[in-house]
């Protein structure tokens, strides 16, 4: 009783994103985060479309 539904979590998270649509470097990739996907994986926009990354280490883009 003490957990948020799932569909309650995202809103909130993407409230307190500091990287949400920002350029963002993360695992050699660079495009523009553009949320969470239903799973908890980043969602980055770049040149091909939409990508989906599972986990790594994620930094603001220099100059952004």
């Amino acid at each position: 009783k003490n957990r948020l539904p799932g569909e309650a979590v995202k809103p909130l998270w993407e409230g307190l994103c500091a990287h949400l649509n920002q350029e963002v470097l993360i695992e050699n990739e660079r495009g523009l985060f553009v949320g969470i996907g239903e799973s908890g994986e980043l969602l980055l926009k770049t040149d091909l479309g939409i990508k989906k990354i599972f986990s790594g280490s994620l930094f603001l883009s220099p100059g952004s």
